[in-house]
């Protein structure tokens, strides 16, 4: 779904971004020769159907249509359509049709159900990974038994070589300055034509609020995982684009003058693609390049809107202060247990939380977890040797720090699993209560060790308002799409000197700053809300808690499981397991440099104690 920004910025911008994009004659044949015959050859259909997604003012819909094909072509801005109609009349083309869309939430279709050819040019990375996976999902639909589909996107390859991607460096830096050097004179010396010098004071620059080139790899995924097979992945442009489009806001006369050197730039182009390998641009450097695609199988699309999916839920607000203000903080899939989709962070202004947006419903987490869950597992002693090497080497991953009390008493473990807390807990003379999602986890804890764990959330569960003198969540916290319901019901259920525990990992942390969408403790999507310390205390403060204790607590897990997921996702690898996390000196090594980091408060994780105010 178009941001409001996005709508605003085409609706302002629709004209000068026209006419950048189109290219002069001489400038397209020079660059977009090749590719235009490519995606013309490849999508031609004598009589067919051909629809083009995001089609803009409809220069390649026209060619089509002159050839015979019926056109339809649909975009969000009617600025756009407006000038697609009018140059569709000039042309007298009349198998052409224009709709005004929504490309996320409006039916796809226009005069047919379903296409020989579908042309997506230059669209999906205005959208979010899970815009596009659904948007993926939908064409697959509207594509006719044995279509075509040809998409022509800016791409960011991983970058397969750390060598060659170290060649880039020097094009880079030169490309920055000649682009640079003619924003400059340009402006300077009063050589840009009159529309566009007026749309730059209003702020244009030729890229869009939401514009970000495409992860490669998460294209690929999509594709696939909705019935489409892969035919080609062909690069084309990168910097000659760019140089292309930039002297197009020149004046004519400097404009053509200049035309000769994006010649040069286009051939740097092909050059770099053999030498360096286009794969090898790295994420920094889009590529323009197209993905031919066919339908050789039944696309299994859900329904016909991103909103109208039950698996997710769009926040217009903060979900957890209702703030308006938000910042994008990070895209990512799942790299622990490889859940499909692709889910976008925001961090909220207000209150500072790190929210998923789309955001998973309650249904979908229920299903994401499956009986592999590391919490579910029955559990077992830790044998005496190897608690003696822990204490020897002071390498403990596992500890918390929960209060110590008095004297045993009635506890409450929320999101308990097969219920190891528990257990220890039993052993010292508690009276033991457990809340767990998984009825398996639940059914281990009750029938091996008696620990009482209802099945379900803690809405469901049947417990005695006053009664616990300890509530417990360690690193569940962050699972639930409720934490306001849930604070206030632990409030009701906590004896009056009764102790609140909560762990979470910790978003304003020096691993979470480092590793970014890497980062070991990030989880999408289980982890539809992650925390800051100032978000916790202000958490807590409005629901009736004042905080007795904080620290940060930090293990080997932030530091070599960022690393190895780093790894994984660059092999396309979905599960967090590797030769580094399975390296005991390493995971020692890197447990205590963890460590040191809690001494500044800058920690992975946070764990606080609370207690209901005035008690």
């Amino acid at each position: 779904m178009a941001s409001r920004e996005e709508l605003e910025w085409w609706n302002k911008f629709a004209d000068v971004m026209a006419e950048q994009w189109m290219l002069t004659p001489r400038l397209n044949m020079m660059i977009r020769s090749e590719y235009e015959q490519d995606y013309g050859d490849y999508l031609f259909r004598s009589g067919g159907s051909f629809l083009e997604i995001g089609c803009g003012a409809g220069w390649i819909g026209h060619k089509f249509a002159a050839r015979g094909m019926h056109v339809d072509g649909l975009d969000f801005s009617q600025s756009q359509l407006d000038i697609a109609r009018h140059l569709a009349a000039e042309k007298g083309l009349d198998n052409v049709a224009y709709f005004a869309r929504d490309l996320v939430n409006d039916p796809l279709h226009g005069r047919f159900e379903r296409y020989d050819a579908i042309l997506v040019n230059a669209v999906l990375h205005h959208l979010s990974p899970a815009e596009v996976s659904a948007l993926n999902c939908r064409l697959a639909g509207l594509l006719a038994p044995d279509g075509r589909l040809y998409l022509y996107e800016p791409l960011a390859p991983r970058g397969e070589s750390v060598a060659r991607r170290l060649l880039m460096a020097p094009f880079s830096f030169t490309m920055r300055v000649v682009l640079f050097t003619i924003q400059r004179i340009g402006k300077t010396f009063g050589l840009f034509k009159r529309n566009f010098a007026e749309a730059m004071s209003q702020g244009y620059t030729g890229t869009s609020p939401d514009e970000r080139a495409i992860p490669l790899a998460d294209l690929r995924r999509s594709l696939v995982d909705n019935g489409l097979t892969i035919v080609e992945e062909r690069p084309y442009h990168s910097f000659s684009l760019a140089v292309a489009m930039s002297i197009m806001r020149l004046q004519p006369s400097l404009l053509e003058r200049l035309t000769p050197v994006v010649r040069v730039f286009y051939g740097l182009d092909r050059w770099l693609f053999r030498v360096v390998g286009w794969q090898n641009f790295g994420d920094e450097k889009a590529v323009l390049c197209s993905i031919k695609a066919t339908k050789t199988a039944a696309a299994a699309c859900r329904p016909q809107s991103l909103s109208a999916i039950p698996d997710v839920v769009h926040h217009t607000s903060c979900p957890l202060c209702g703030g308006v203000a938000s910042d994008h903080l990070t895209e990512t899939r799942d790299l622990h247990y490889g859940i499909a989709g692709q889910w976008r962070y925001q961090r909220c202004a207000d209150c500072r939380v790190v929210f998923l947006n789309p955001a998973p419903t309650a249904e979908f987490l229920a299903g994401a977890y499956d009986d592999s869950y590391y919490s579910y597992q029955d559990f077992a002693p830790t044998p005496a040797w190897r608690r003696w090497v822990r204490t020897l080497t002071g390498f403990n991953p596992g500890t918390t720090g929960d209060p110590v009390f008095a004297r045993p008493g009635k506890v409450l473990d929320i999101g308990c699993g097969s219920g190891q807390f528990l257990y220890r807990m039993k052993l010292q003379g508690w009276e033991t209560h457990g809340v767990e999602l998984s009825a398996r986890a639940a059914e281990i804890g009750n029938t091996r060790y008696a620990l009482n764990i209802q099945a379900g959330t803690l809405r469901q569960a049947q417990l005695p308002d006053g009664s616990f003198d300890y509530i417990r969540l360690n690193h569940s916290f962050e699972h639930l799409l409720d934490p306001r319901e849930t604070l206030d019901r632990i409030r009701e259920l906590l004896a009056p000197q009764g102790l609140l525990f909560i762990g979470v990992p910790n978003v304003d942390g020096l691993q979470a700053r480092w590793f970014g969408k890497h980062w070991w403790n990030l989880g999408p999507p289980v982890h539809p809300f992650n925390y800051s310390r100032f978000t916790l205390q202000r958490l807590l403060t409005e629901h009736g808690f004042e905080m007795l204790r904080f620290r940060t607590h930090s293990n080997f897990a932030g530091i070599l499981g960022s690393l190895q997921m780093r790894l994984n996702d660059r092999r396309d690898q979905a599960i967090d397991t590797g030769a580094l996390l399975r390296n005991p000196v390493a995971k020692l090594l890197t447990h205590w440099v963890a460590r040191i980091t809690d001494l500044f408060s800058a920690g992975d994780c946070l764990e606080l104690v609370a207690r209901r105010r005035g008690t």
